[in-house]
This record gives C-alpha cells, structure tokens and sequence, in this order.
C-alpha cells in the first residue's frame, strides 16, 4: 500500500472530486470521509486544513495558522 496525503480546505468536496477520478472513499468517521483508495492500492488521505493537529504543525502549509513547530507533548 502507499499513501498520499494532503491539507484541503473542504474534505467533503475534495473527497467526491477524488471519487469521480475512481478513487471512492473506503473509510469514513461518521460522514467525514478519511481515505479514499484508487487504482492500484494508492490511499488518499485527505487533512483538513481548519483542524489543529500539534503533532504534525510542522507538515501544515505554511498559510495555515497551525503551521509551525511540532508539541511533540500534546495529546493529539
């Protein structure tokens, strides 16, 4: 398997966009959409932009407000 990820400003449209390409989404929380999987086993997982993640700030495009250092300390 290999995986993809990227920050998107609206998931659910990202996710029907990436539908519509041939890569349904396969695992949801509740009717947040959370990896879609395509043509040969490829998993896309897409990161919602608005949602602070201090685990992975360092991986946050540089725009968003939660782009900075990683709290390697923090419970998420």
């Amino acid at each position: 398997m290999h995986q993809i990820g990227y920050w998107v400003n609206d998931i659910a449209a990202e996710a029907a966009r990436l539908g519509a390409l041939g890569y349904p989404t396969f695992a949801t929380a509740g009717t947040t959409p959370l990896l879609n999987r395509g043509p040969g086993g490829t998993v896309v997982e897409l990161c919602d932009l608005h949602s602070d993640r201090p685990s992975l700030r360092d991986l946050f495009p540089p725009e968003s407000e939660f782009a900075g250092e990683p709290l390697l300390d923090s419970a998420l």
